[in-house]
């Protein structure tokens, strides 16, 4: 992926980057005189418009691009669509509303994309909203059409051929694909895109030879941890009599944070279905393959779009539901991403893994209590897996339940077998306990352990580092372990700041006085690392310096 370059993503910038505030009056043209009445498909509030709507419209644009800065969709959402009725015919505040009401998820998008359309034909978000509507209802042509008229470069430019080829697809026409793609230019994980939605046409076409060779190529650019790839050619696979080449490459399919894994009894017992069942599914998956592109290009809101585009195709389809919830909590809205994945059947394939993201948001947002009680239902349901039982470790541990955190990891401990990085965990979190506990011995055996299975984990090796020298002991090793995780994390002014301390206690006070002077800089408002530089300041000689920091220190501990 990393062959090919940035500029499917350009396109986007213009929709998505928000105006600089001393532009923002000048391009929203605010004292418009045009008038969105009845005759055009309106959002119009029970008011006539004057000079007064101009000046509540100019502050509601400002109010809805603060929002929207600050990652409130919902609020930015309301306050473009009150900017947008006081200048209904504004291509640049039309454009803002549309992105904010598509990303909070309102219908209401779907009259402003008509009435976007209407002033640009080329908006390719516009476009997109419309054609879906016309996907649902299985008018092909007419999406076609939509698809057809959006304009642009970027990533617009990039997945208007494949959703050409799927409209046309969905009218009978089973080489569209090739037929609009031709001889394959483009590289990476764009290419191994296209040559996915190649595959899936000839598996919906019932040409399994046809298909396989697709699949497999588009690995060799996508990766074999593609999820959907892996699903649609392990179904391919399957439903040729093929179950242990189809589980080795189901199997291999994942998506970070989801723990798709804990879903893979459901996903095994499926594993001859198709995940994509028409061109609309099709559609849908598009949209979701690219979302994930974005992602990896740090282009979160291009990729929550398209996500909500896939929601809008097929509400049901579980995938774009948990990773829109996983940006959800990322953000710290921890009420939507719960609602977001509420709406996930109980029945569905990857329920377990939606469960088991809602147990983790419930305890990342304080609510210990629900999160045991799903982990508990879980661990019911599911005796045999471990994944409940190392989350519950985790929430326990948290509460400073520290005799039932340790019985989790336990647990967790005697079910995980082989699997390293889920082992190293679960040791790590037990030892932390332990270590609270007064109990050493134990805690250092099982951070040993932790760090046997993952060599290069920087929490751990700080941990541990730190533990021994402030015991006196291990020096130099413990130096070691503390160095090799600040290389590891050169920008975590934690572990920079546990470096110094370190250095500090073994007497290298020159050392740990360039180490706690990167780690303030890294962190100037953590009231231990200036406590420490203070201290370092004070063993060089330099007392001036050294009362400012432990003053320093002082302030910042008692704010």
């Amino acid at each position: 992926m990393r062959r090919h370059h940035l500029k499917w993503l350009h396109g986007v910038l213009a929709l998505l980057l928000p105006f600089a505030p001393a532009q923002a009056g000048a391009q929203a043209g605010f004292g418009a005189q045009a008038v969105w009445g009845k005759d055009r498909g309106h959002i119009r509030f029970a008011h006539r418009r004057d000079d007064t709507d101009a000046e509540s419209g100019a502050g509601a644009f400002l109010c809805g691009r603060i929002a929207m800065a600050d990652g409130d969709v919902d609020v930015a959402a309301l306050q473009f669509l009150i900017a947008f009725d006081a200048e209904p015919d504004n291509p640049v505040i039309g454009r803002q509303a549309l992105a904010a009401n598509l990303l909070a998820g309102k219908p209401i998008a779907t009259t402003i994309a008509r009435r976007v359309a209407h002033m640009e034909p080329g908006n390719p978000v516009a476009q997109l909203v419309l054609a879906g509507i016309e996907v649902q209802r299985g008018n092909w042509a007419s999406a076609a059409q939509h698809y057809a008229s959006m304009s642009g470069e970027g990533v617009f430019a990039i997945i208007q051929k494949p959703l050409l080829a799927w409209a046309q697809f969905g009218a009978g026409r089973k080489d569209a694909m090739r037929a609009w793609l031709g001889p394959r230019t483009e590289a990476g994980a764009v290419g191994g895109a296209y040559l996915l939605q190649e595959g899936l046409m000839a598996d919906l076409s019932n040409r399994p030879l046809a298909a396989e060779p697709l699949y497999r190529a588009a690995q060799a650019d996508l990766g074999a941890q593609d999820f959907g790839l892996a699903r649609s050619w392990a179904s391919l696979l399957a439903r040729q009599g093929r179950q242990p080449e189809a589980e080795k490459i189901l199997s291999a399919g994942a998506l970070s944070g989801l723990d798709l894994a804990f879903s893979d009894t459901r996903l095994r017992a499926a594993i001859g279905d198709r995940p994509v069942a028409d061109a609309g599914d099709g559609i849908a998956w598009l949209y979701v393959e690219f979302a994930l592109l974005a992602r990896q290009h740090d282009a979160p809101q291009l990729a929550d779009m398209l996500l909500r585009l896939a929601l809008d195709l097929r509400p049901g389809f579980s995938l774009p539901r948990m990773l829109a919830a996983q940006a959800l909590a990322a953000e710290g809205h921890a009420e939507k991403a719960l609602a977001m994945l509420a709406a996930v059947d109980a029945a569905d394939t990857l329920a377990p893994s939606a469960a088991l993201m809602r147990a983790a948001i419930l305890a990342r947002a304080g609510s210990a209590a629900a999160s045991l009680a799903l982990l508990a239902g879980l661990q019911t349901a599911l005796p045999d897996r471990a994944e409940p039982w190392l989350l519950q470790g985790d929430v326990l541990r948290e509460a400073h339940r520290d005799a039932e955190a340790i019985s989790a990891y336990s647990a967790a401990l005697s079910l995980l077998g082989s699997q390293d990085a889920a082992r190293a965990r679960c040791l790590y979190g037990r030892g932390i306990v332990e270590e609270r506990m007064g109990s050493w011995p134990s805690a250092e055996v099982d951070f040993l352990a932790s760090l046997a299975l993952s060599p290069d984990d920087p929490v751990v090796l700080t941990h541990l580092g730190l533990a021994w020298s402030n015991q006196g002991k291990a020096f130099p090793r413990a130096r070691k372990m503390v160095g090799r995780a600040a290389k590891l994390r050169p920008d975590d002014g934690q572990i920079e700041g546990s470096l110094g301390e370190v250095e500090l206690r073994q007497g290298d006070f020159s050392a740990a006085l360039r180490t706690l002077e990167r780690a303030a800089e890294l962190l100037p408002d953590d009231a231990a690392i200036n406590r420490y530089l203070g201290d370092a300041y004070a063993a060089a000689g330099r007392k001036a310096e050294a009362q400012f920091q432990w003053a320093r220190a002082l302030a910042l501990s008692s704010k």
